[in-house]
Parts: structure tokens; sequence; C-alpha cells
């Protein structure tokens, strides 16, 4: 019952309409990821592992990473012109 209260939309997708997970699967997944750095990503690797196995694992970790880092790529060509603005340069760094 503990992950009910703890993470309910989790609950609800991965358990009760899906049954990816059972119920101890999921709060598995979600300790592992407390104790872990990055919580979020150690609990949809964990997840991808236990519904799927590594390759799923795999596909769930680059998953949740990809997007950031095409942001990254995305956002840094603009990021000087980003830091000439003087609106801009009083938020960022440097």
């Amino acid at each position: 019952m503990a992950a009910v209260t703890y993470c309910g939309f989790l609950h609800t997708d991965l358990v009760e309409h899906r049954q990816w997970l059972t119920e101890g699967q999921l709060l598995d997944a979600i300790s592992v990821g407390q104790f872990t750095p990055g919580p979020l990503f150690a609990t949809a690797t964990f997840i991808g592992l236990y519904t799927g196995g590594p390759q799923t694992a795999l596909v769930a970790t680059v998953a949740i990473f990809l997007p950031a880092f095409v942001l990254v790529a995305v956002i840094d060509p603009f990021v000087p012109r980003l830091r000439q603005s003087r609106l801009v340069a009083g938020f960022s760094p440097g």
C-alpha cells in the first residue's frame, strides 16, 4: 500500500491499468530510485528491466535521458546571442 500513497499515478497506470508491474515490483522500483542518484532515471531503468528485460531497460534509460541531450543540442547555438541580451544576462552566471 505504500506505493499507492507515495506515487499514485504510477500505481494507477503501471499496476492497475496496464498490469505491467505488481504492487511489490512498483515498490521495489521506487525504492531503487530513492537510494540511487537521479531517482527518476533509476526508476525508469528498473521498470524497464522488470517489464521487458535488459533490452527494455536500455531503451527506457536512453528514452529518459535523450530529451535533455536533444534540448541542449538545440539550445546551444543560441546561447551566445542570449548572453548578449540584457534581460537574459541578468539571470545567467558568468
